[in-house]
């Protein structure tokens, strides 16, 4: 079991917030592991000397931001029209 597996693990069961429907996902250096963003993940520090790179992308449905203004917590806000989206 990775160390992210048993921080979730541990996490759950001191916080009473434990899935027993969870699946863990086992993992080795250089594994890639693709799910949901909101899924509910941890792992350890890393005490080791090589980096720990990790990479998030997310996707969101065209309809669901053409036209809305974005918050700009990463940037400017703006509004994701046609322009803005190409």
């Amino acid at each position: 079991m990775c160390s992210c597996c048993v921080f979730l693990l541990i996490f759950l069961v001191a916080s009473r917030r434990v899935v027993f429907d969870a699946i863990p996902m086992v993992c080795d250096t250089g594994d890639v592991i693709i799910s949901n963003r909101q899924i509910v993940h941890g792992s350890f520090a890393n005490t080791g000397f090589e980096p720990r790179i990790t990479a998030n992308f997310g996707f969101h449905k065209r309809s669901s931001v053409l036209n809305v203004k974005g918050a700009g917590i990463h940037s400017e806000a703006a509004v994701y029209d046609d322009d803005f989206i190409k």
